[in-house]
């Protein structure tokens, strides 16, 4: 069963803490017996003393923890007792309550049982939904700032789909507070809450919320202040500043938009003044939609996490061919074919064809020369003729000779890196993938005047480009580094000889065929290339 951690939050909680506990441990023993459970009080140096209170119970309680530190804020607090929980308690389960009494021991079957049924990760007890309530003799004052923090939190920072977002009695599974990565979170009083509860959708967490009767503390004084609730509008903003700061660029490119929407109008009556209005409007719609796309992994990077590359490698066990085509590379091929051939994978799982046409003696010279050198009979010359004379008459050329499992085309001025096979082998055996589209990065940025843009497309297009469409079921795939299952590949024909694109073309074939595309992209597995030498 798994280990449950409750942590309780004090500062000045002499009275609750010796009222609050022996309440947990008899709901824990009565309805959940065989749970374990531990209570681990943060207390922030609290001058009643409540820390000494929490040692005494531990006299009478076996499973009480104490950590103590100096005051910093509800969240920082958190962030202590949470970690704490994780690393030193081996908590499979968090809960946060407060220990002035307002959260009733009693809910707490309640709030495990999502978690425990493996429906929910993140469960929060709400005075919002259907059954929750608050006290009905709060003042209105009370309720309007408890009504106003739910709608900022909503409103604000996006949390649509709670209804109690500033709610503090949650339970909440430890892979997803390890997901949220605490320390990185730039709040330190009750934000906490709500920046918490962010982080949680945007790890993917299923989060659920189930009705609490929230009651009043009858001892002590709250600990809110307005400083509190000042930060807590503030942080508000800045925990969606990212968004506000990409849709700014956004809004700015619609307002310019309209603006030439404007002049066009306005100066209909001369023509080119209107042919110019509208191409601005168009390049415009346009530079949206491109901002748009370089912007999705930095916008919600999570969206992103699962286009990384995978850190343990599944046994070989598939077989791959790398199609070189080749057409007056004499000053690049040597390095490329070594490099393919250095690729770190069983010898007799991997193939290599460079393709070269008849008339190309400066190429058919050099790879010859490599190949003898080399002398793997699984790295072979194929000499083609005949028109057109294009990259994919040269791939279907040599497609036609393998009869390996995978099939991968790279350029002539390439360098995958060692681990690439074994990268994909992994993503097409354990993840059932039938096309895996792995990153290439442009690399001389200093070459011309043009190379950091040729560069930066590179980066944006593999990185954040391609991620956007893999999710939404339709890949332009790359020219290079894209590894098909040779069946599939057959399936829809090979490449498009009279298309220019025929990289773009493939992939939306098998797209629409129902091929399942992953898209890998990692700065350190990318496939390295080089810009054109000239414009």
């Amino acid at each position: 069963m798994p280990r449950v951690v409750i942590v309780l939050p004090t500062y000045n909680e002499r009275e609750n803490i010796g009222i609050i506990i022996p309440a947990i441990f008899k709901v824990c023993a009565t309805t959940m017996p065989k749970l374990e459970f531990s209570v681990l009080v943060v207390d922030d140096s609290s001058p009643d003393n409540t820390a000494g209170r929490v040692i005494e119970l531990q006299a009478a309680y076996g499973d009480i923890h104490l950590l103590s530190g100096r005051k910093a804020g509800l969240g920082r607090a958190y962030v202590r007792g949470i970690k704490y929980a994780i690393n030193v308690l081996q908590a499979d389960i968090v809960i946060e309550m407060d220990a002035d009494l307002s959260h009733d021991p009693a809910d707490l079957p309640h709030l495990l049982a999502p978690i425990l049924d493996a429906t929910a990760d993140f469960v929060i007890g709400s005075r919002y939904v259907k059954g929750g309530s608050v006290p009905e003799h709060w003042p209105f004052l009370r309720k309007l700032n408890s009504i106003c923090g739910n709608l900022v939190a909503r409103l604000i920072i996006g949390l649509y789909s709670v209804k109690d977002c500033t709610g503090g009695y949650r339970a909440i599974n430890t892979h997803v507070l390890q997901a949220a990565v605490l320390d990185d979170i730039p709040v330190t009083g009750y934000a906490f809450q709500v920046s918490l509860l962010q982080r949680a959708m945007l790890v993917g967490a299923r989060i659920t919320e189930i009705p609490i009767a929230f009651q009043d503390r009858t001892v002590g004084i709250s600990k809110l202040r307005l400083r509190d609730v000042r930060e807590f509008v503030l942080k508000s903003f800045l925990l969606r500043f990212h968004s506000i700061q990409i849709r700014f660029g956004v809004y700015l490119l619609l307002a310019g938009a309209l603006l030439m929407i404007g002049i066009a109008l306005i100066v209909s009556s001369n023509p080119v003044a209107t042919f110019v209005a509208v191409v601005s409007i168009l390049l415009l719609i346009q530079g949206i939609w491109n901002l748009k796309l370089i912007l999705h992994a930095w916008e919600d990077p999570y969206k992103t996490q699962d286009y990384t590359s995978p850190t343990s490698y599944a046994a070989p066990q598939l077989s791959f061919t790398a199609l070189l085509p080749a057409r007056h590379e004499e000053v690049v091929i040597e390095h490329t074919i070594r490099a393919i051939h250095a690729v770190t994978y069983p010898a007799s799982l991997k193939h290599l064809l460079v393709i070269v046409r008849f008339d190309d003696a400066g190429t058919l010279e050099v790879v010859r020369r490599v190949l003898a050198d080399i002398g793997d009979p699984n790295t072979q010359l194929v000499i083609t003729s005949g028109f057109p004379i294009n990259k994919p008459k040269s791939l279907n050329e040599g497609f036609a000779r393998t009869t390996t499992d995978v099939v991968v085309p790279f350029d002539a001025e390439d360098e995958p890196h060692p681990d690439l096979y074994n990268i994909v082998n992994t993503a097409m055996v354990r993840d059932g993938a039938d096309v895996v589209q792995c990153g290439v990065q442009l690399m001389n940025f200093e070459s011309n005047w043009y190379s950091i843009y040729n560069v930066l497309e590179y980066f944006f297009w593999f990185k954040s480009i391609l991620p956007y469409f893999a999710q939404h079921g339709a890949v332009p795939l790359g020219g290079n580094s894209v590894f098909f299952k040779r069946m599939w590949l057959a399936r829809v024909g090979g490449w498009n000889e009279q298309c220019l694109t025929e990289d773009a073309e493939v992939g939306m074939k098998l797209s629409q065929a129902g091929a399942v595309i992953r898209v890998i992209y990692h700065e350190q597995y990318a496939t390295k290339e080089e810009t054109p030498p000239t414009l």
